[in-house]
């Protein structure tokens, strides 16, 4: 999907990324590699409230969308059956923040998450691999995000326009044999006002998050002409 305000002729490939899905749309064999697929779950509300994904979900990676209105502190965290906060999913002072981040489930015991958001409404959504979108030659956001590269190694020219004075930037890759959310290859992991690397992208089939990100990023994707 085209990135706003960028035409085809000015970036082939450039996507803006969290491209709604098509009903229906056929999903990538290579993001089959990283999870079943199973019923997306949706859930609105306000303020601080603890969830259950009452959805039957298969262990393996999956997704989960967050949105907030507004302004101010937003969190959400994976928790345990006693209560304890675990896997973080957002956290974030972005206005009217919209991520993605990828999550591997053990199946072990129902999927919980806890949601704080002061006097603001938000979303969760909790969807298969499947509704990822593919990074091709590249791709624009801001926050959080899970993109699939499918191509040969490639130099990625990962970038971050904070609106914050040293604010981390955070781009790792998955596998499919990655054995958890814990289990990726840094790419960048930096805290600066304007942080630019060209760095070495693994082969495809893999995923792409974009971590910490507090501003607008751009991920652009080129033959690995400084590589061995």
């Amino acid at each position: 999907m085209q990135s706003p305000g960028l035409s085809k002729a000015q970036s082939p490939g450039l996507v803006k990324a969290q491209a709604p899905v098509p009903a229906g749309g056929a999903p990538s064999p290579a993001a089959a590699l990283f999870g079943e697929d199973f019923p997306e779950f949706v859930r609105e509300g306000s303020g601080e409230l603890d969830i259950t994904v009452d959805v039957p979900i298969p262990p393996g990676f999956l997704l989960v969308d967050t949105e907030r209105c507004g302004g101010g502190y937003f969190s959400v965290h994976a928790i345990d059956e006693a209560g304890t906060q675990g896997r973080l999913i957002a956290n974030t002072n972005l206005e009217d923040f919209n991520g993605r981040t990828l999550m591997r489930y053990d199946g072990r015991s129902p999927l919980r998450l806890r949601v704080h958001a002061v006097n603001r409404r938000w979303k969760v959504a909790v969807r298969p691999v499947s509704a990822v979108e593919e990074l091709g030659l590249g791709a624009k956001g801001r926050g959080r995000d899970v993109l699939l590269h499918t191509g040969p190694s490639s130099e990625l020219s990962a970038q971050l326009r904070s609106e914050d004075e040293h604010a981390l930037f955070d781009v790792e890759s998955f596998a499919p044999c990655a054995r958890g959310d814990w289990d990726g290859y840094l790419l960048v992991n930096e805290a600066s006002r304007l942080p630019k690397y060209w760095v070495a992208l693994p082969a495809g089939p893999v995923l792409v998050t974009v971590g910490a990100s507090e501003g607008d990023w751009t991920l652009e994707v080129r033959p690995p002409t400084r590589l061995p």
